[in-house]
């Protein structure tokens, strides 16, 4: 498979369609708001994908093995794996794998920037707010640590 843009969407589509976010939003809205943000930020076609691959392992929806036999390109394949949460695993841990691979720190970026919208937030109760914003300030503060990270 070619893993154009368009493809990706279309995987996902399958995959995604139908489910929502936690706060009961579409959630192929959250991932075209993510891809579309990383193209804004410079990214390119294979971090784009990445962007728009990057709850299907999270959701069990296919493993990282899967998307390999399904030829994913090893770049986003490596961004999707450093955007997977591990059991057990702080976020700090996972804040930090994501620091060291390419293209990753772009697509949590705007992964958080979606996360941060207004029209997000207005979904969410003020608990859940309030715990999105420290939540992503927090991972914010440390993703610009190291500035040359940023648009990796």
């Amino acid at each position: 498979m070619d893993w154009t843009v368009a493809a990706a969407y279309a995987f996902v589509r399958t995959v995604h369609g139908g489910q929502v976010d936690p706060l009961g939003q579409p959630l192929l809205t959250h991932l075209e708001a993510v891809r579309e943000r990383v193209a804004q930020m410079g990214g390119e076609q294979v971090d784009e994908v990445a962007a728009l691959l990057h709850h299907v392992v999270t959701d069990g929806a296919v493993t990282l093995a899967e998307l390999a036999l399904r030829e994913v390109p090893a770049r986003a394949l490596a961004i999707v794996d450093a955007l997977t949460p591990r059991a057990g695993e702080s976020e700090d841990d996972q804040v930090r794998r994501v620091m060291g691979t390419p293209g990753a720190v772009r697509v949590l970026r705007a992964d958080l920037a979606h996360q941060l919208h207004p029209d997000q937030m207005s979904c969410a109760s003020p608990r859940q707010r309030e715990r999105t914003l420290h939540r992503c300030c927090r991972v914010l503060a440390e993703l610009d640590k190291d500035l040359e990270l940023t648009f990796s």
